[in-house]
C-alpha cells in the first residue's frame, strides 16, 4: 500500500490547496473589515431631462440637473462635511443617469470637522436621444479609518 502523499505531484496540489485556502480567507477578512468601517451612507436623488434647451431646477430636495442638450454639461456642489472621525469618503452613481456623472473628487480622506467641496456634473454626450428623463441616486459613502 502505498503512502497517502507519496509523490512531488501530490505535494505539490496539497500546497496549491493550502495557499489558496490562506488567500480566499485573507480576502474575506480584508473585505469583511472595509465593510465593516461603513459608519453612514447619505443618499440623494438625482435627474436630468434631455431636452434641446437649458432649464434650471433649484429644488433642494434632490440634486436636480434640469434640462441639459446633448452636448451640454450641468454642474451641482455637495459639501461633505464629517464628525470627529478621520474619514474615507467615497462617492458613487447608481441608475440610468450614472453614464452621465462626473466628479471632481473622490475616494478622498477627510480630518475631523472637515469639509469638502465636490462638484457633481452630468456630462450628456452630443448622441443622447432627445425629450429622455434620466433618474438615479448619489451615494456617499463614509468609512471610520
Amino acid at each position: 500500500m502505498m503512502p497517502l502523499l507519496s509523490g512531488k505531484r501530490e505535494r505539490y496540489i496539497l500546497y496549491l490547496t493550502f495557499v489558496s485556502l490562506a488567500v480566499l480567507i485573507l480576502s474575506l477578512y480584508s473585505w469583511s473589515s472595509y465593510y465593516r468601517s461603513i459608519y453612514q451612507i447619505q443618499k440623494f436623488a438625482m435627474d436630468v431631462y434631455i431636452k434641446n434647451e437649458l432649464g434650471f431646477d433649484v429644488g433642494s430636495d434632490a440634486i436636480h440637473f434640469g434640462y441639459v442638450p446633448p452636448g451640454g454639461k450641468a454642474m451641482k456642489n455637495v459639501n461633505i462635511t464629517v464628525d470627529d472621525v478621520r474619514t474615507l469618503v467615497t462617492i458613487e452613481s447608481e441608475g440610468n443617469i450614472s453614464g452621465f456623472m462626473r466628479l471632481s473628487d473622490n475616494d478622498f480622506i477627510l480630518e475631523p470637522y472637515e469639509t469638502r467641496k465636490v462638484e457633481v456634473s452630468a456630462v450628456i454626450p452630443k448622441s443622447t436621444q432627445l425629450n429622455k428623463y434620466y433618474n438615479g441616486t448619489l451615494m456617499v459613502i463614509l468609512r471610520k479609518i
